[in-house]
């Protein structure tokens, strides 16, 4: 298990308190030479997140502005179509395996990790051949954006894709349109695991269905949220870490600008799940990481409720 950093800030007053100081800078991401292209180091350095003062603001506009034309409404019906799509060829395999007197449970996790990713992708502007190729890109990447140590082999070569796929643009309208799919990735699947984990486990849990996702949603990042921590640099030089159990998206200045998206992505594909599905017997199990309390795996049997 991950070991709790020396310099971790948990008092929920405190913590607001430094977001919205501006004397706390994010650590920056180191700058690239302006021939480098398409790299996970200038993906970093061409973003909002990884910068502060005016380049920060005139690039959260950006950012802001690309957001402003995906609908939460319209992410969530794309996101339960697709969901469903999925599960019916899971369910379809399943059957498959059951013929074969070979079947097993099925993996959520994996429609939580993609279709967030699928449907983000094509609302951004990803033509649909390109779209799952968009979606194995992010997901080679992903773990190298907050931190470029986690980066896999794959990384580098998932940026070029992606830049290829949502271009031509400006650098940093470009980088923005990545850096969007890169920071929705683990995070909403996170939530979303941790989401239907209330919903199968929870007392309140309707086995009708009854309960709206979104309620499920509101109680997941209230109870269990999938963002843990974050970083500031402080006044003095120093880094400090800061507990964002009761803000995962956010607070003060910088709040995340894309929390009624995510939370709609999250929403669409548990309106797919819950409607067929219910948990199998397994011991749940978490991805070891500091910052992101995901489900390692999160295995379902089809109920056949549609």
């Amino acid at each position: 298990m991950p070991t709790e950093p020396n310099d971790l800030i948990t008092g929920d007053a405190e913590v607001r308190a430094i977001l919205a100081d501006p004397a706390y800078l994010v650590p920056p991401a180191p700058p690239v030479p302006v021939t480098e292209h398409g790299t996970m180091a200038w993906l970093r350095a061409h973003v909002a997140r990884f910068c502060d003062g005016q380049v920060h603001d005139r690039r959260r506009e950006v950012t802001e502005q690309e957001l402003a034309r995906l609908n939460p409404a319209l992410l969530r019906s794309a996101a339960a179509e697709l969901a469903g799509t999925e599960l019916d060829r899971a369910e379809l395999d399943r059957g498959e395996l059951a013929a074969a007197g070979g079947e097993e449970p099925f993996d959520v996790m994996v429609v939580a990790r993609r279709v967030p990713a699928a449907v983000l992708a094509t609302a951004l502007g990803v033509a649909a051949a390109a779209r799952d190729g968009a979606v194995d890109a992010v997901l080679a990447s992903a773990s190298g954006y907050p931190n470029p140590d986690l980066a896999g082999p794959g990384a580098d070569a998932g940026v070029q894709f992606l830049a290829a796929v949502l271009g031509p643009a400006d650098a940093e309208l470009l980088a923005t349109r990545i850096g969007l799919l890169e920071q929705a990735c683990d995070a909403t699947a996170a939530l979303i695991g941790n989401a239907l984990i209330r919903a199968f486990t929870g007392e309140e849990y309707d086995q009708d269905g009854a309960e709206d996702a979104g309620e499920i949603i509101a109680g997941t990042l209230a109870s269990d949220p999938p963002v843990r921590r974050t970083k500031r640099l402080a006044p003095d030089g120093g880094t400090v870490t800061l507990d964002l159990t009761t803000c995962t998206f956010g607070a003060g200045r910088r709040p995340c600008p894309g929390a009624d998206q995510a939370r709609a992505l999250a929403a669409g594909v548990l309106d797919a799940v819950l409607a067929r599905c219910e948990l199998a017997d397994q011991q749940l199990s978490y991805l070891p990481s500091p910052n992101l309390r995901m489900p390692a795996r999160l295995l379902v049997e089809f109920t056949r409720r549609r």
